[in-house]
């Protein structure tokens, strides 16, 4: 699907489809809205699995120390195949999106959300779905702020407008 110009394509991580109440890494559904300054369309979902819990046996084994800071160890996180292999599906599921909302996001997936070009927005607390993109269209309309304009393209020059004028 190409981008069209004053279009967003909106991600909402959702557990019941009507809030937006979920962690990224933890939705077991991300809701897709086409957001433009006078119409929400509904899209598609996308339904994952839940994570996979830690077996057992991997938490119960002593922790080593990871690295050379104070007292023998240092701040590193353990991220197994599965985990990793899960978030990938998750952020490849984003693709075409211009911002995403959810209520909890860990670091690692916000810096692969952001690699992936989707602006991603941590909420403080759930809110209805509605509300929220009741809320970006406002936001659209009436002086958006700079992350909202450059998702719409404002100072972009535009190639078929630049053709027209130089042919004059």
């Amino acid at each position: 699907m190409s981008k069209k110009i004053g279009h967003l394509k909106v991600a909402v991580c959702s557990k019941n489809l009507t809030h937006v109440d979920s962690a990224f890494s933890f939705s077991r559904q991300v809701v897709f809205y086409d957001v433009s300054y006078d119409s929400i369309e509904f899209i598609d979902v996308a339904r994952f699995a839940s994570p996979p819990r830690r077996s057992e046996a991997a938490t119960s084994a002593p922790k080593q120390p990871n690295g050379t800071g104070k007292k023998g160890g240092c701040c590193m996180a353990e991220i197994g195949g599965s985990e990793v292999d899960q978030l990938s599906m998750r952020v490849a599921s984003l693709e075409g999106c211009d911002v995403m909302f959810c209520v909890g996001l860990n670091d690692l997936a916000a810096v692969r959300i952001r690699d992936a070009g989707v602006f991603p927005v941590k909420m403080e607390a759930s809110r209805e779905i509605d509300e929220v993109l009741s809320s970006l269209q406002w936001r659209m309309n009436h002086n958006p702020p700079l992350w909202i304009r450059r998702l719409l393209g404002y100072g972009n020059q535009n190639s078929e407008y630049r053709v027209a004028v130089g042919a004059v």
